[in-house]
């Protein structure tokens, strides 16, 4: 004998839930699960493949060794030394210029009495258009050495800002983290000719984005190598013209599961640059479920916890080249020691072995990621984007 309110109550509740189930039962139609899920699909442009769906295929023999050589690991004062010689001239002079952009964009620094002011994890809208709309400003900017050289905004970083806000789910500080990281990637593994690469290593053609979330890095490398594409051929690409041996370069997300965020900023994303549709996928499975193929780039920004441990122990098995933005550093010994990566065994119990507190954690669990990828023969080098958008601005390429 429940009273009127109750029943109403509990009436409320049953459609609430139906109403989302609706919603589940639609977003995973047998079309938008093909859809999402093409790329697994037997094909000669796939580099790996998806083991949840019973497609495995055979990778090339790797010439670096699956086992670390007694004798020959690096430690930590080594590596460090390293990464302080690599990075002498290791950005572009292009890269450097479009960082130091994204720092003076006015949409990173609000006035306090302006309605944006607090926006750093708000979610940008349509509202928020006009703050990325720079096509009637220049600027002279001082170069390297001091110098004033005409170098003008990027223009593609506020295009694809303003898509993001046309879907209306991302943070301000998630969009410009993403898209500094996409140039130092973008630049560091996905033109031909860089200094990163020896003569016989093509640029990377297949990225997948591993905890992928909104999919936000992935299009954010498919505009940045689409802008490239587009000035090598003089010619704009949707016009269907592409170089890199007629391999345009696709992107792979993967996720636990899709969230519905990630459905809003590809509609945003197709509707700026349709013709990008068909070089984006998205899977929803588990890291463990994959089977990368050398060729494949590994990337993750805000790799969570042991997420970044269990991504340097997939490289360096599969010889996979690698891009993670390490963040929630925990040594946790039940789950750390059971990622742990072979390659640098020692020092992650040194970690795990310490007694009391260690203020430098971050620091120490980083340099021993990176100590692993080195000593599996990856040359690594290590990035800091500004510190503006994030506190945990570190980003390790192997």
């Amino acid at each position: 004998r429940r009273s009127p309110t109750i029943s109403s109550l509990c009436m409320t509740v049953i459609i609430s839930r139906y109403s989302q189930f609706c919603r589940g039962a639609w977003r995973r139609t047998p079309q938008t699960f093909r859809r999402h899920h093409k790329s697994v699909l037997p094909s000669p442009s796939n580099s790996f493949c998806f083991c949840g769906l019973r497609l495995r295929r055979q990778s090339k023999v790797s010439s670096l060794s699956t086992s670390p050589t007694p004798g020959h690991e690096i430690d930590v004062s080594t590596h460090q030394l390293r990464r302080t010689q690599s990075n002498a001239n290791a950005v572009s002079s292009k890269v450097y210029h479009r960082i130091r952009d994204l720092e003076q964009h006015p949409a990173v620094s609000w006035d306090e009495s302006s309605t944006f002011s607090s926006l750093h994890k708000k979610k940008l809208a349509k509202r928020h258009i006009p703050m990325f709309d720079r096509t009637s400003l220049q600027t002279n900017q001082l170069d390297v050495d001091g110098t004033k050289e005409d170098f003008g905004h990027d223009h593609l970083f506020d295009e694809f800002a303003q898509a993001v806000c046309n879907a209306g789910v991302v943070a301000r500080k998630e969009v410009f983290e993403t898209w500094a990281s996409a140039l130092y990637i973008h630049s560091s593994f996905l033109l031909g000719g860089n200094s990163s690469q020896t003569d016989d290593t093509k640029p990377v053609r297949r990225v997948a984005d591993i905890a992928a979330g909104h999919g936000l890095l992935a299009w954010a490398l498919l505009v940045l190598d689409d802008e490239v594409q587009s000035q090598r051929n003089g010619k704009n690409d949707k016009e269907g013209n592409f170089s890199f041996g007629n391999r345009h370069l696709t992107t792979f997300c993967l996720d636990v599961q899709m969230p519905q965020s990630a459905e809003l900023i590809q509609t945003a994303m197709i509707k700026q640059w349709p013709h990008l549709e068909s070089r984006f996928d998205y899977v929803e499975g588990r890291l463990e479920q994959l089977v990368p193929h050398h060729s494949c780039l590994l990337a993750s920004v805000h790799a969570c916890g042991i997420l970044s441990d269990v991504l340097v122990a997939t490289a360096a098995k599969h010889a996979d080249p690698l891009a993670v933005f390490p963040c929630c550093h925990s040594r946790k010994r039940k789950v750390l020691e059971s990622v742990a990566s072979p390659y640098a065994k020692k020092e992650y119990h040194k970690i795990l072995s310490h007694r009391g507190s260690m203020p430098d954690l971050v620091d120490r669990l980083d340099t021993v990621r990176m100590v692993a990828l080195e000593n599996a023969g990856f040359d690594v080098e290590e990035f800091f984007i500004p510190e503006t958008f994030t506190g945990k601005n570190r980003l390790i390429l192997g």
